[in-house]
């Protein structure tokens, strides 16, 4: 008797790490891969690519294999939400600094969430802010606007 063919999260997880790992993986190959006792730029790149997919493959067939539940449903609020929030922290990221989109980084993917505790995402946005502040810029030195350039200025 065959088992009908069900498609749950897990499976569409690990597929989706796998398209992510050969995507990364094919970009990566124009950098010099270099010797183990001397790496290139592509060499960490290519690894963490090639454990992604292993990951990913290991992922979908456990999906594929474990009694898992299949999807119900797809929820396209929460992934244009948390898109949205990317868009909106990347495109912001120069003219408002750091610290204010990623707040509103926080906020807005804060909104994907079925129960919104504001304290809770207040919170966590401003340990995540300090500490990212901490090894980012004060620990690692990477230039960065922490507020918008005109408050600076």
């Amino acid at each position: 008797m065959r088992r009908k063919a069900a498609v749950n999260q897990d499976t569409l997880a690990g597929l989706l790490l796998v398209a992510v790992a050969a995507a990364g993986l094919l970009s990566s190959l124009r950098y010099d891969m270099g010797r183990i006792s001397l790496p290139g730029p592509g060499f960490v790149p290519v690894l963490i690519f090639l454990a992604l997919g292993a990951l990913g493959l290991a992922i979908a067939a456990r999906g594929r294999l474990a009694a898992v539940p299949p999807m119900e449903k797809w929820h396209f609020r929460p992934l244009l939400l948390v898109l949205s929030g990317f868009v909106i922290f990347g495109v912001a990221m120069n003219r408002l600094g750091f610290l204010i989109s990623g707040a509103l980084l926080i906020a807005v993917c804060g909104w994907a969430m079925p129960r919104r505790d504001i304290a809770a995402y207040a919170l966590f946005g401003g340990l995540l802010l300090a500490g990212a502040t901490a090894i980012f810029n004060l620990g690692l030195g990477v230039p960065m606007n922490l507020w918008p350039s005109i408050l600076v200025k």
